[in-house]
């Protein structure tokens, strides 16, 4: 295959993955909203649930084919990605200011990413270990939902009637859009957006191991930075749309709940279906310790200011350009 065909195979990798995750996303917050869960719930877990989803699809897909050092990559570069770029160039358009709820995530982030480098001690993240970052999934999921009725809401009246009004003098974008507000229009959204997700992510899993060999460079180096880039496309188009509608807390709840959700969920997820090496070289630990370095820098920016301004956004960004240089310098 010529590097144009791979090229263009990665492309519509990326586009069916992303039409898949919109397609989740949008199903899934109507479905939350009509039961009521408030804005802030909605962004920490099934939007961040959703635009984590291509992380897990890639992930899962590329332990069941062997190439692990993609899977781990993916998951930690693309926690990465979120805070260092995302966030960064969130808070270079507007200073995001974080709620205290929100803020007790920011711990729950940072201990869930100390887990990794304290499972990989023993060189690899297997089904045990996998059963356990699954099951702090569930327990931080239990929370939530036990601890629901201090975030409920009223739902719009216009997601309690099925069935719509007059739709005559509607365009057919706004049809499309009101046909959301029904139920089974919602399941079907959900259940076609996990379709393409899978489709798409086995694409992009693909065309990267082709890029690697043709490019000389590992397999971690691909995962970290080109395929988590991709995959956290989606966080980084509901983040910025969040706050240029200056609505914030969505777009900081988002990449937090991200980047627990890629650790419990997608790391646990993929250590169940097989044993993910995580030796502690130090190309690893460098790896790990940018995680745990920018997620540390979020936790200071905010207990500082209770915001993250545009200074550290530009710090954010610069961090995080300036590890990706490392990575392909390192590799040449």
């Amino acid at each position: 295959m010529t590097m144009a065909m791979t090229l263009l195979k990665l492309l519509v990798g990326l586009l069916v993955l992303t039409g898949g995750a919109e397609m989740l996303v949008r199903g899934a917050s109507r479905l939350a909203m009509r039961f009521g869960v408030s804005p802030m719930i909605v962004g920490m877990t099934v939007v961040a649930i959703g635009t984590s989803t291509p992380e897990l699809a890639v992930s899962v897909s590329a332990a069941f084919t062997g190439s692990t050092d993609i899977a781990m990559g993916n998951v930690v570069g693309s926690n990465i990605c979120n805070i260092g770029l995302v966030l960064g160039l969130s808070a270079l358009i507007w200073p995001l200011g974080v709620g205290r709820e929100t803020r007790a995530f920011l711990f729950i982030m940072l201990a869930s990413s100390f887990l990794v480098p304290i499972m990989s001690l023993d060189t690899q993240i297997g089904r045990v270990d996998g059963l356990i970052l699954l099951a702090g999934m569930g327990l931080m999921t239990w929370w939530l939902v036990a601890n629901r009725d201090r975030h409920l809401v009223e739902p719009p009246p216009d997601l309690v009637a099925e069935t719509p009004e007059d739709d005559s003098d509607l365009t057919f974008w706004q049809q499309v859009n009101k046909s959301l507000d029904l139920l089974p229009v919602q399941i079907i959204f959900i259940v076609s957006g996990i379709a393409l997700l899978v489709m798409g992510s086995d694409l992009i899993v693909d065309a990267a191991r082709i890029i690697a060999m043709a490019l000389g460079v590992s397999e971690r180096v691909i995962g970290l930075t080109l395929v988590a880039f991709n995959t956290s496309l989606p966080e980084l188009a509901t983040s910025l749309v969040a706050v240029i509608r200056k609505d914030t807390a969505i777009g900081v709840g988002n990449l937090i709940g991200s980047n627990i959700t890629n650790v419990l969920l997608v790391l646990g997820a993929t250590s169940v279906v097989t044993a993910v090496p995580a030796g502690l070289t130090v190309a690893r630990i460098v790896d790990l310790a940018m995680m745990l370095g920018v997620e540390i820098g979020l936790i200071v920016a905010v207990l500082r200011r209770e915001r993250v301004g545009r200074a550290a956004g530009a710090a954010f960004v610069g961090a995080y350009l300036g590890y990706t240089i490392y990575l392909f310098v390192g590799a040449a």
